[in-house]
C-alpha cells in the first residue's frame, strides 16, 4: 500500500461517515424506486417530456441568470435611481412607470415583516449582491457612491429577484408563444426564446421596467395571434401601468384584429382598451404633475446631429463582458442580418403579426427621432415581440432553404 493512501484514510471522519450513510442508502433507494415507477407505469413519450422539461428547466434558469448578471453589471439599480422611483419623487417621465417600483416596496416590506433578524441582517451586511452597487466613478462621469441601509438592502434584493423572474418568464412566455407559431417544431421553440433574450440586451434594457415591459408584449401578442381580445385588456392594463407609452398597443391591437374577430366584439373590446388606456394615464400624469421634467425627454435635434455622422453607424460597446466590444445601435452587423431575417419572414408569418409589425414601425420610427437619445434602440421595445416573431418565421425559413 502506498504510504500516502494511509493519510487518506486517517483524515476521513468514520464516525460522521457512518451518521450520514443512512440517509445516502435512503436517497438511492427512493430514486431507484422512482425510476421503477416511471419505467413501469409512465409512458415513453411522458417520460421523454420530463426530460425535456428537465434540459430545459436548467438551460432557462442558467440563461435568465446570466442575463440578470449581464444586467446588473451594466446598468443595476442605482440609488439615485431605484428609491426615488419607489417613493414616487424621480422626474417625469421615469415617474410614471409605476409597476415595477410599487412591487418592489410590496416585496421589501414582506421580507422585512416575514423574515426573520438574522436574516434580515445578512441581506444588509453580506449579500453578494451589494458588489453590483456602483463606486462613485463611472463611465459617463462622476457620481456620489451609493448609500445602503436595511430598507435600500430590501429594496435592492426585491428589485433583484423581480428581474431575474421577469427574465425566466420571458423565456416561459416566448417558448408557449413559439409552440404556439411553430406546433411542428419544438426544438425550435425550445431554443429560439434563449436566443431572443440574449440578442434583446443588444439595445441595452437597462431600466428596470423593460423587462416587465418585454413579458407583457409577449403575453399581449400571444392575446392577438388567439383572437382573445378580452383576455388582452388586463395585459393592456398592467402594461400601462408599467410604462405609459404602452397606449400606443391599442392601435397595435386593433388593427391586427380589424375583420378577424366580430365586429361588435372589436367595437367594444376598442372602447374599452381607450377609456382604460386614457384613464390610467389622466391618473398618472394628474398625480404627478407637479414632479420636475416633463411627459416625453426632447432630442430631435440632438438625433439628427448624430445621425448624420458616419462614425454613428460602427457603434459598439462592451455589454456582455470587459474589453469584449459587439455591436451596438444601427452598426451594420445588427441591422442587416435583422432586415434578412424580417424579409424572410414577411410571406410565411401570419397577417396579425404583420400587422402589427407595420403599424408599430409607423408609430415608433417618427417618436424615436423625436424623443429617442441617439441610437437608444430600446424604444423600439413595443415592437419587441413581433419583431422575435417575425425573425423566427424568418430563421425557419431561411434554414429549411440552405438545407434542401
Amino acid at each position: 500500500m502506498n504510504p500516502d493512501d494511509s493519510g487518506v484514510w486517517q483524515r476521513i471522519d468514520w464516525r460522521v461517515l457512518l451518521h450520514r450513510l443512512p440517509g445516502l442508502l435512503a436517497l438511492v433507494a427512493v430514486a431507484i424506486a422512482l425510476m421503477w415507477l416511471g419505467s413501469r407505469y409512465v409512458s415513453k413519450s411522458r417520460q421523454a417530456g420530463l426530460a425535456r422539461f428537465s434540459l430545459l428547466l436548467i438551460l432557462y434558469l442558467a440563461v435568465a441568470a446570466q442575463t440578470l448578471t449581464t444586467y446588473m453589471s451594466d446598468w443595476g439599480f442605482g440609488d439615485w435611481y431605484l428609491e426615488p422611483m419607489i417613493t414616487g419623487t424621480i422626474d417625469r417621465p421615469f415617474v410614471y412607470r409605476r409597476l415595477t417600483p410599487e412591487l418592489i416596496r410590496a416585496t421589501s416590506n414582506l421580507a422585512a415583516w416575514a423574515l426573520p433578524e438574522r436574516k434580515l441582517i445578512k441581506i444588509e451586511h453580506e449579500s453578494p449582491v451589494r458588489r453590483f452597487l456602483m463606486p462613485g466613478e463611472t463611465g459617463s462621469g462622476t457620481m456620489p457612491p451609493e448609500s445602503w441601509n436595511r430598507q435600500t438592502a430590501l429594496d435592492y434584493h426585491a428589485a433583484y429577484a423581480i428581474e431575474f423572474l421577469c427574465f425566466l418568464a420571458i423565456l416561459v412566455m416566448a417558448r408557449a408563444w413559439t409552440r404556439a407559431l411553430f406546433p411542428d417544431a419544438p426544438l425550435f421553440a425550445d431554443i429560439a426564446p434563449v436566443v431572443g433574450l440574449i440578442l434583446r440586451l443588444y439595445t441595452r434594457p437597462g431600466s428596470m421596467y423593460d423587462a416587465p415591459e418585454t413579458l407583457l408584449l409577449f403575453a399581449s401578442a400571444m392575446c392577438v395571434t388567439r383572437r382573445a381580445v378580452w383576455a388582452h385588456l388586463p395585459v393592456f392594463t398592467i402594461a400601462m401601468v408599467n410604462k405609459e407609452s404602452d397606449v400606443l398597443l391599442i392601435p397595435m391591437v386593433f388593427i391586427a384584429l380589424y375583420d378577424v374577430i366580430p365586429r361588435r366584439r372589436w367595437i367594444a373590446a376598442g372602447i374599452a382598451h381607450t377609456v382604460v388606456g386614457l384613464g390610467i394615464l389622466f391618473w398618472l400624469y394628474s398625480t404627478y404633475a407637479h414632479n420636475p421634467g416633463g411627459p416625453v425627454a426632447h432630442h430631435l435635434t440632438d438625433n439628427i446631429m448624430f445621425w448624420v455622422n458616419p462614425r454613428s453607424y460602427f457603434h459598439a460597446l462592451d455589454v456582455f463582458a470587459p474589453l469584449i466590444r459587439t455591436p451596438m445601435g444601427a452598426n451594420p452587423l445588427l441591422v442587416i442580418p435583422l432586415l434578412v431575417l424580417l424579409i424572410a419572414g414577411w410571406t410565411p408569418s401570419p397577417s396579425a403579426i404583420r400587422r402589427m409589425l407595420v403599424t408599430s414601425l409607423v408609430l415608433l420610427i417618427p417618436l424615436f427621432l423625436l424623443y429617442a437619445d441617439r441610437d437608444e434602440i430600446r424604444d423600439f421595445s413595443l415592437a419587441t415581440a413581433v419583431i422575435y416573431a417575425t425573425c423566427c418565421f424568418g430563421a425557419r425559413r431561411l434554414w429549411e432553404r440552405s438545407a434542401a
